[in-house]
Order: C-alpha cells, then sequence, then structure tokens
C-alpha cells in the first residue's frame, strides 16, 4: 500500500474530543465499507474508550480490511464530513 497515484477517500466523525477518519484507496475499496467502519469505531469508541483506540492501530484489531482503515486524529475538524485528495 504505497498509496501514489491513488485518490484517498476519508470520512469523519468528531466524537467528544476525538476525532475518527475512515480512510481507503480508491479504486480498490468502497465508500459502504469506509463508512461501516467508521460507524463501528465510533461505537466502540463510545463503548471502550481509550482501549478502542489501541484496536485502531492494531492491524488485527478489526479497523483494517481491504484498503480500508480507521484512524485518530488532531481536533481540529468540526462535526462529520468527507474529503478527496491527496494528504
Amino acid at each position: 500500500m504505497n498509496g501514489r497515484g491513488e485518490a484517498k477517500v476519508v470520512h469523519y466523525r468528531k466524537v467528544g474530543e476525538v476525532i475518527l477518519v475512515a480512510g481507503y484507496y480508491e479504486p480498490h475499496a468502497s465508500f459502504e465499507l469506509a463508512k461501516s467502519l467508521l460507524w463501528r469505531a465510533v461505537h466502540d469508541l463510545r463503548q471502550h474508550g481509550d482501549r478502542a483506540l489501541e484496536r485502531f492501530n492494531d492491524l488485527n484489531g478489526g479497523f483494517v480490511q481491504k484498503r480500508s482503515y480507521v484512524v485518530r486524529v488532531g481536533d481540529k475538524l468540526i462535526g462529520s464530513g468527507s474529503y478527496v485528495g491527496d494528504f
């Protein structure tokens, strides 16, 4: 997964002071999978707090599938939405 020349798409959601991002590389993954991962991550974070953040970074934690993934970023974004482009 070097990401060169591939569009990256992310969907984000703010949960308290944490921003969760589900991203994927087109055309190797889908919007539906990324959205599903994001909603699962939001639920997991609300239920388990910091323990959920550890699972997001674990390749076997259930939040990396195909070329989709969940990460936590800083808290400068507000609300939820989508972004397509280069990072």
